[in-house]
């Protein structure tokens, strides 16, 4: 009898060998245990039914059928007896079958509610065209699918590794009509009739990094992987630059990665929200208390946005620790910070741009705090953006009465306060300050600035590409290189870009004109198309200077030429870019190349001052505004 309790055991070591492999998938989980159990239930079982059978075949018949029916709480008490088992041998085999009596049903009935609870949400899931899957059930997911479910309705959410310990979640969850699982992401089974944008989010990037690699693995061996079907969304910092450009590497080609950077998500919905407000004046002061990624975040996309024709600002960074934030621009982008370096922490810097940056190496609980910003030009924003939500309300609240004397409506500055918090962000209620970066208000994700981006990236290929059927323009996309880091931040600030600059040109409207057709109009104004375009070029600039990217010699030029293989003229390794010049420069330079492009004989001619207005004139067609 040894001989089939060893066998039984061998069995029953593999089943659990396999369960565990799919333990985050429920139903497999508790399928294969139940299989498991059914089959050394049988081998233990087949010695009686030998003893009692007619023949090999009828036994095994029996043996099979007494395996399935005992799963289901249909056991003989007397095999045991009848086999007359004695000792050790006895106690061994008595307790390792009833102990499969008990496994059997068990597993069986987890089996059972799944299988139920997936042929459900099967049936539920059929009338729905796209589907948003969630790695984890949060705030954070929840206001993501908020902000997708505001825009169509054929869509539905599937949040992941769902438990019991969700209670309130899963009623907001279930509000918007999702669906929880117990399974893992990275297992999560795809229909090829539907789209898939799959989320993974976790607060350890190297984590989040980790799940989103096995996660494109998994849909790789998938049989019903279609490449067009699928977008693979995960939330990462733009610090770990490398860690996204090697993923990038790894499965660009074959899985549409896009990445979250939660910190520029929330500066981009912040400067989108208050766009009007800073385009309305000729000259604006911004301050910024705080020097972690967020600020540098809003920072950059400052730099990068507020290029307005004939406008002017200024920038004031404070922070105690604010040197390391000056330094790590100053290294990365030696061409925003181009003065010398401890200027920049002088209270009185000229500008010779049309922007200027002072940073103040000050604490905010300072003493001498109050009278030092009171000698610094009013601000009209600010921006309160510590590592703190108490810090950040207390120098908040400070800022306000030391301006509140003067204004007692305190119209302006307007103080913008982090608050990631959700329980400080609902309990703190004041009208004059506005809170920012809940997970219950704000929005990771911004559809128009998307769709915006693509369409900018697409006006980029030629005017025909912006009216190509969906599947070839994300084939065009994907071909192009939008999907690329790069490539989609550049065309995301296109998009930002394109936004401030039509709440710009809506500004000088100050007739009853429909929007559309003042817009048009201001267009068809080459002074003013000219305006814009230097604008949009020293936008640009900005951009890629904060991308590390420098300007590049006569002499460096003609090297690249040397090396050209084919592409567009620039070396992304030495970050080098002929365009990288200012707009009165840049007629000349676009020269120079074309001049190159025929000693070389490249059948090509640059676009440099013509791409800007190219992409300006569809202004409306890109950001769909009509």
């Amino acid at each position: 009898m040894l001989i089939y309790i060893v066998i039984a055991l061998a069995v029953q070591l593999f089943g659990v060998y396999r369960a565990m492999k799919v333990r985050n998938d429920y139903q497999a989980f508790s399928a294969i245990l139940t299989v498991t159990s059914s089959v050394c239930i049988g081998i233990l079982t087949f010695p009686y039914f030998l003893l009692f059978g007619d023949d090999m075949f009828i036994t095994i018949l029996h043996t099979f059928k007494y395996g399935i029916s005992s799963v289901g709480l249909s056991v003989d008490g007397d095999i045991v007896a009848a086999l007359d088992l004695k000792g050790v041998e006895k106690i061994i085999y008595t307790l390792y079958l009833y102990s499969l009596y008990l496994i059997g049903p068990v597993s069986a009935s987890i089996f059972i509610v799944s299988f139920s609870r997936s042929i459900v949400r099967f049936f539920r899931m059929l009338g729905y065209k796209r589907v948003h899957v969630f790695s984890t059930l949060d705030e954070r997911s929840l206001a993501i699918y908020e902000s997708i479910a505001e825009t169509d309705e054929k869509q539905v959410a599937v949040f992941c590794s769902c438990s019991n310990d969700y209670d309130e979640l899963e009623k907001k969850a279930r509000g918007l009509h999702g669906f929880l699982i117990e399974k893992d992401i990275t297992s999560f089974k795809i229909n090829k009739r539907k789209k898939y944008e799959f989320y993974v989010l976790d607060d350890d990037e190297y984590d989040c990094l980790n799940k989103t690699s096995k996660l494109c693995k998994h849909l790789l061996e998938s049989k019903n992987y279609i490449k067009e079907n699928v977008i693979v969304r995960f939330l990462v910092s733009e610090d770990n630059i490398e860690l996204i450009r090697n993923m990038d590497e790894r499965y660009g080609k074959d899985v549409y990665l896009r990445h979250i950077d939660e910190n520029n998500t929330l500066a981009v919905d912040i400067l989108m929200k208050h766009k009007d407000f800073l385009t309305s004046k000729n000259r604006r002061s911004i301050f910024l208390f705080g020097s972690d990624s967020l600020v540098k975040a809003i920072f950059s996309n400052l730099l990068c946005l507020l290029n307005q024709p004939d406008s002017s600002y200024d920038i004031h960074v404070f922070d105690d620790d604010v040197r390391t934030m000056a330094e790590s621009i100053k290294t990365n982008s030696p061409e925003i910070l181009n003065l010398d370096f401890e200027r920049y922490f002088s209270q009185r810097l000229e500008p010779e741009a049309n922007y200027s940056v002072h940073f103040h190496e000050i604490d905010e609980n300072d003493s001498e705090f109050p009278g030092y910003v009171e000698e610094i030009v009013r601000p009209d924003l600010i921006f309160v953006c510590e590592d703190d939500d108490h810090r950040n309300f207390i120098i908040s609240e400070n800022l306000k009465r030391l301006y509140a004397f003067r204004d007692k409506e305190l119209k302006y500055p307007k103080i913008i306060c982090l608050m990631r918090s959700p329980q400080l962000f609902n309990l703190i209620e004041d009208k004059s300050i506005e809170f920012f970066g809940s997970y219950d208000d704000d929005k990771l994700i911004n559809p128009q600035i998307e769709r915006a981006a693509k369409r900018a990236h697409l006006s980029y290929l030629g005017d025909d590409s912006l009216y190509k059927d969906t599947k070839e323009q994300e084939r065009l996309l994907d071909e192009t290189g939008f999907y690329e880091y790069a490539n989609q931040h550049s065309s995301f600030n296109v998009a930002l870009g394109l936004n401030y600059h039509l709440a710009y040109i809506l500004n000088q409207n100050n007739e009853d004109e429909k929007d559309s057709d003042f817009i048009k109009r201001w267009l068809s104004d080459r002074f003013n198309m000219a305006a814009l375009a230097r604008s949009e070029h020293e936008r640009w600039n900005a951009y890629e200077r904060l991308q590390g990217y420098r300007t590049v010699s006569d002499e460096q030029l003609e090297t690249m030429f040397e090396n050209y293989k084919g592409g567009s003229i620039k070396d992304n390794n030495l970050l080098l870019h002929p365009a990288l010049v200012e707009y009165d420069e840049l007629q000349t330079r676009e020269e120079k190349v074309d001049a190159l492009y025929k000693k070389y004989g490249i059948d090509r001619k640059s676009r440099y001052v013509q791409l800007d207005k190219d992409i300006l004139r569809k202004i409306l067609v890109i950001l769909e505004y009509e």
